[in-house]
């Protein structure tokens, strides 16, 4: 009834350039058991056209007077005290750090049932649940469990202590309040990201990091890559964020820590641990015929001696994606409407974890189906061509401490299965190509402290096989990966505000394509007073060459290259300060600086041959440059306005090439506002891409930059016992 009612607030919208209108989206949770009569249209309309006379209703409460909560954050196994913790209530801006003995005080508490968040460097991050009386003071002890490092730049920046320099972390309040579709709409305007998307709504999204190619680019769900096991790239329109809990972004060669694959950076994503017995669900609908449904039913429960929590999330998208564009001079000119460009999508996923003690074991089963329509480049349509994806995967983890250390173990299995057909293409006879990959993974980690030094020491190791028409008959049907791993970290307080840490990591790669192993390294220092960070670290990276790069086959004007080399970057140089939530008069302030250079060798481009025919081959690139990021946040209404500007210069180092590399813009900026009032929010962002190249080596034919601006407004109310939300955003 609700979906039926919210089509009658679409409207047409067809501009000459690609742009969407999305409308209407309605989101709820209630606890479970919670139930909503049953009500007609005309109910359901007369709630959503009464919602904004009611947000701007006031409301009155009784006198409250506001209480605080004191206590310690303590480490069972070493038995002591857990220093710079930090402890936030969520929801609510703001956060303390403990103590050198782990004791803190937070002041200021609002009465009422709260959740508050403890997370500290090296350890697992925990919830309570607790009540806070008008002006009482609540006693608590918080145990903290160790863990092993997530992150290869093992510093801390001026942010949350479990968040090292260099790394951005986007928890769950801030992938709700993105109002994100996937995992590209979410990361898509951070400084130093740009998302690539080959189409439309609905269309595949890659990432590019620095001016990095899609496949240099690591993108792992619970520790496990979730990159095409032939391409090397990770498509996040197919990350389902009902199940995220948060995403850890590290920009930079992280292979020291991560191994292949880690070339430009890692996106790790964290799944979902309920808290407690929740049902959601989410409907939308836009333009260009795009509709989607998100439901999800999580449960968690944790006593005494035990824990228990689970997840499972059900999504099913689809787009037309017929859009009206501009025809280059080249085909005619003139305007069309974009055919071909339909896409169905359609996932489950489903998690759960049991633990006592130190001890934890965990499983996660996902299925993934996709089909598309594959447009085509404007210059050259292909109406019939239609890819499908189905993916199958399952990991399953254990975790125990003994002692001072903790034992983690995964174990991941995954099945894909891809197909590529076109019965009528433009340049060359019909095909259909299929592929389907079985792949199975293992690591192996410990962590802990050798007298003051955190220690970790792994070794993961990945087995695949292939079966595939689109490959030609001297490629291998399988491909083995593997690598150890230790990293070493040091942190010590100086006095109640300072903090000195130092880190040191090396890997050692090998797989069954190149001989030998390749070592990467990484090295680092940061130093932390107060609110203000400073790091500094110098690294190395390996990324072998793709299957699909060498070993496609042969078509028109293209052909595979089977001797490409590894990629390496073989001297990487990272620096940065940041500023953590400075108050200025009733505005927080912060911001971060970063600036990089890096010598990447063997980089894999594709460039023509002097008939024109393309394919990959190894350059020698260069990369520099700096992110800056600014965030102004007002502490009484918490509307933000925030912007970023990226400079990234990737150019060419041989005597052939030179200048930019194609298609990696220099300049890149982003500008967001967001404006809350009372239950209503409009957020408009704009962001910025810059000239790109379209010629290796020349500035011919280059392509100009372009602005894209997002609106939208979302209203969130409350009926009986369901939290909603309604959202209209123009893209």
């Amino acid at each position: 009834m609700i979906w039926s009612d919210l089509r009658r607030f679409r409207r047409p919208f067809s501009p000459r350039r690609m742009g969407g209108l999305r409308c209407s989206r309605i989101a709820c949770r209630w606890p479970a058991g919670g139930e909503i009569a049953p009500s007609g249209s005309r109910m359901a309309l007369g709630l959503l056209l009464g919602l904004l006379w009611w947000c701007a209703m006031p409301r009155s409460a009784p006198a409250q007077v506001a209480g605080e909560i004191r206590g310690i954050v303590f480490d069972t196994i070493a038995n002591a005290g857990i220093a710079l913790a930090r402890i936030e209530v969520v929801g609510n801006a703001g956060h303390v750090v403990s103590g050198p003995d782990g004791r803190f005080v937070l002041r200021g508490v609002e009465p009422g049932e709260r959740q508050l968040r403890i997370t500290a460097l090296g350890y697992f991050p925990n919830q309570l649940r607790l009540t806070v009386r008008n002006g009482t003071t609540r006693v608590v002890r918080v145990v903290l469990m160790p863990a092993a490092i997530t992150v290869d730049e093992l510093v801390v920046r001026g942010g949350p202590p479990d968040a090292p320099a260099g790394v951005q972390l986007i928890d769950r309040k801030a992938i709700e309040a993105s109002r994100a579709r996937d995992l590209g709409e979410l990361l898509q305007g951070e400084a130093g990201l740009l998302v690539m998307r080959t189409g439309g709504l609905g269309a595949p999204a890659t990432l590019s990091i620095r001016g990095s190619n899609a496949d240099q680019v690591l993108v792992l769900l619970d520790g496990t890559p979730i990159n095409d096991p032939l391409t090397g790239t990770a498509d996040l329109s197919t990350v389902p964020l009902a199940a995220v809990e948060r995403i850890v972004v590290i920009r930079g060669a992280a292979s020291a820590r991560y191994g292949a694959g880690a070339l430009a950076g890692v996106v790790a994503i964290e799944s979902r641990k309920a808290s407690r017995a929740e049902i959601a669900g989410q409907v939308e609908g836009g333009s260009f015929g795009a509709a989607g449904f998100t439901g999800q039913v999580a449960g968690g429960h944790k006593g005494d001696t035990w824990r228990v929590h689970g997840l499972l999330v059900a999504e099913a998208r689809r787009t037309a994606g017929d859009f009206r564009y501009t025809i280059p001079p080249v085909r005619g000119g003139g305007e069309t409407t974009r055919v071909n460009a339909q896409a169905k999508m359609a996932s489950a996923f489903a998690t759960g974890t049991v633990g006592t003690g130190t001890t934890e074991v965990g499983a996660r089963l996902e299925w993934l189906r996709v089909d598309r329509g594959m447009p085509g480049p404007v210059t050259q349509p292909t109406p019939s061509a239609h890819q499908t994806q189905d993916r199958l995967g399952g990991l399953a983890t254990a975790r125990i401490g003994v002692g001072r250390w903790v034992i983690e173990a995964d174990a991941s299995v995954r099945q894909q299965n891809n197909s590529y057909r076109d019965s009528a293409p433009p340049a060359r006879v019909p095909y259909h190509d299929s592929v389907a990959v079985r792949e199975g993974a293992l690591q192996l980690q410990v962590t802990g402290r050798v007298t003051v030094i955190a220690t970790s020491v792994g070794a993961d190791y990945r087995h695949q096989s292939f079966r595939s028409t689109s490959l030609s008959g001297n490629a291998p049907t399988t491909a083995d990966y593997g690598g150890v791993w230790t990293m070493l970290r040091h942190q010590a307080p100086l006095g109640d505000r300072d903090r000195v840490e130092v880190f040191a990591a090396l890997r050692a790669d090998g797989t069954s394509q190149l001989d030998g192993l390749f070592l990467s390294p990484r090295v680092g220092a940061s130093w932390q007073h107060s609110v203000v960070g400073i790091h500094l670290s110098w690294g190395g990276a390996f990324s072998p060459p793709s299957l699909a790069d060498q070993f496609f086959q042969e078509g028109v004007l293209v052909q595979p290259n089977p001797d490409l080399g590894p990629e390496r970057i073989t001297n990487e140089i990272q620096a940065g300060v940041s500023l953590d939530a400075v108050p200025v008069g009733a505005i927080d302030v912060a911001a971060d600086l970063a600036l990089f250079r890096s010598d990447i060798d063997g980089m894999i481009l594709w460039v023509p041959n002097f008939r024109f025919i393309w394919s990959p081959h190894n350059f020698d690139v260069r990369r520099r440059g700096m992110d800056v990021a600014l965030r102004l946040t007002h502490r009484r209404s918490a509307g933000v306005l925030r912007g970023s500007y990226s400079l990234t210069i990737v150019e060419y180092a041989g005597p052939v090439l030179t200048g930019q590399v194609a298609y990696r813009p220099r300049h890149m900026v982003t500008v967001a506002l967001g404006i809350p009032y009372r239950r209503l929010r409009t957020d408009i962002e704009a962001r910025y891409v810059g000239e790109r190249r379209t010629v290796p080596g020349s500035a011919l034919n280059s392509l100009p930059g372009y602005w894209i601006v997002d609106v939208g407004v979302s209203a969130s109310f409350r009926l009986g016992s369901w939290a909603s939300e309604a959202f209209f955003r123009i893209d």
